[in-house]
């Protein structure tokens, strides 16, 4: 299985990754594009288990962030990154592009607000990133 998740759905993969259920050891791969994580004691209330700590897990995350996004802070980035490693989720990957908030949706060019934008180039670059990740991690059982 591999989750994928764009704006808020990068709240649910930071959500996911802190699970530990019978469904959660089948997860290879997850992906939040342009993320909106959240920051704070809300994210602090799952604890890795022991069994995250005997098996490790072994979930690969890349999170595609753009450095001009204004509602993703490099502290909420970080603290999704610190997430990850500390749920034992040891391949946690930031691939920072030079991009605004929506950077993977076209229709952002027919968004009037600033913080918006569609870049082709970081959108191609972060699903090249996708699938290089999903191959990696679904073509042979893990």
């Amino acid at each position: 299985l591999a989750a994928l998740g764009w704006c808020l759905g990068g709240y649910s993969i930071l959500e996911l990754a802190q699970m530990t259920t019978h469904l959660t050891g089948h997860v290879r791969a997850m992906v939040a594009y342009h993320g909106v994580f959240g920051v704070g004691s809300d994210n602090e209330k799952t604890k890795p288990t022991k069994e995250d700590d005997r098996q490790g897990r072994r979930c690969e995350i890349l999170v595609c962030h753009g450095t001009q996004d204004p509602f993703v802070s490099d502290e909420s980035v970080s603290h999704a990154l610190a997430t990850f490693q500390r749920h034992r989720h040891l391949i946690a990957s930031l691939l920072q592009l030079p991009a605004k908030h929506g950077f993977t949706n076209p229709a952002q060019e027919h968004n009037d607000n600033p913080a918006f934008g569609y870049d082709e180039l970081a959108a191609a670059k972060s699903w090249r990133q996708t699938l290089a990740l999903l191959r990696r991690t679904l073509s042979s059982p893990g």
